[in-house]
């Protein structure tokens, strides 16, 4: 079991191709089909790389506040699926950066 997980964009990808996160997180259906929606690009210039980052942030970012919504039971369910102790999030809101460790 990992001590502590810091989810991140990448982690954030696979969790959202996972189905066994479905369940717990509706909103993960709707993220797949938005993310596969967004131009995959192979290398390019870093302009391109931008534009696909810059398409694939909001999703991500709705998924992050999705799983910082959960209840304590759905956060510890999460931290099952994912076989850590500790799970940390950082988003940006309003603005600012929050952080949610639970």
């Amino acid at each position: 079991m990992i001590a502590q997980l810091v989810v991140d964009a990448q982690v954030l990808k696979n969790i959202i191709q996972d189905p066994r996160f479905y369940k717990l997180l509706p909103c993960l259906v709707n993220a797949s089909e938005r993310l596969r929606a967004v131009p995959a690009t192979k290398g390019g210039c870093g302009r391109c790389q931008k534009r696909r980052l810059a398409a694939e942030n909001p999703v991500l970012t709705d998924v992050r506040n999705c799983i910082m919504r959960l209840d304590e039971a759905g956060r510890n369910e999460f931290k099952r699926l994912l076989n850590t102790q500790r799970v940390v999030i950082t988003a940006g809101q309003h603005g600012a950066l929050a952080s949610v460790a639970f």
